[in-house]
């Protein structure tokens, strides 16, 4: 009886088989090899299976996709074959399916940014992601992916285009992060009144004591170079956990100190107003 169902089994599976398209065949073929790790001869099936597809409708276009997909992984992921996986993601990027045309995109970028260490093009593929989103809704963690990519591809107007987008989401975790890039942008660009503003943001929302610490020591440094010397050295004073060292800050504050009895000698009555500001 056991015997007979075995056979049966076997007859079922197949013709199943006999009945499944070449190209379906080929990828089930890709899929056992993958299980076995025998990735060469998976990313092989995979080829086939591309080769072996009828026709150009939007469902095998579709399909198409799917298998640039698996190919894309295999070569990245087990082949090192940086290159050929940037193809494959590349020829799935261009199907009308946009959930997998974004999948693809994203893959490409992530392959740019980490594998291949450009920068740059990560933020270029991320940008015709979002260009390319017509009808599904981007998630806020692509709009963040895409901000720290323009940041650092140096393109910091576009990451502080990108980060006000999360920040004005209700994603905290991915909304601090954001204001922690586009406070970065700010620093970067010397726009310091709101640089400053948003260290507070971001100080006043920190509980750790050693973050806390962090963000005064950089509200410190904005604060010198606002000219702010007062307020610097107080900062300063609250900062010693965030400072490089105890020997720095301990010279930073003398320094600041013989700024102020300067600016106090300059401009008799002055203390508390701008002066001086101390650069690195």
């Amino acid at each position: 009886m056991i015997r007979s169902l075995a056979v049966a089994l076997a007859a079922l599976t197949l013709s199943s088989i006999a009945c499944e398209s070449p190209h379906e065949t080929a990828v089930r073929e890709g899929d056992a090899y993958a299980f076995q790790e025998d990735y060469a001869r998976a990313a092989k099936a995979y080829e086939a299976a591309l080769l072996e597809l009828p026709g150009t409708s939007p469902e095998l276009a579709k399909r198409r996709a799917e298998i640039l997909l698996k190919l894309g992984a295999l070569r990245q992921n087990y082949l090192e074959d940086l290159d050929g996986a940037l193809r494959a993601y590349r020829s799935a990027s261009g199907v009308p399916d946009e959930a997998l045309a974004r999948d693809a995109r994203l893959l490409a970028a992530r392959l740019f940014r980490y594998r291949l260490n450009d920068a740059k093009a990560a933020s270029r593929e991320l940008t015709a992601l979002l260009q390319a989103s017509v009808v599904l809704p981007v998630p806020v963690s692509v709009y963040f992916e895409a901000a720290s990519a323009s940041f650092a591809a140096e393109e910091y107007d576009r990451a502080l285009e990108l980060a006000t987008k999360v920040i004005e989401t209700s994603e905290p975790d991915l909304a601090s992060r954001a204001r922690e890039l586009s406070v970065s942008v700010l620093l970067l660009e010397d726009r310091l009144p709101e640089a400053l503003l948003g260290l507070e943001s971001l100080r006043g929302a920190a509980t750790d004591p050693t973050r806390r610490a962090e963000l005064d020591f950089e509200i410190a440094r904005a604060l010198e170079k606002l000219g702010r010397l007062d307020d610097a050295k107080q900062r300063y004073g609250d900062a010693r956990a965030g400072a490089p060292s105890d020997a720095w800050l301990d010279a930073r504050l003398r320094k600041l100190d013989e700024a102020l009895v300067a600016r106090d000698k300059e401009v008799p009555g002055a203390r508390g107003a701008s002066g001086t500001s101390i650069r690195h």
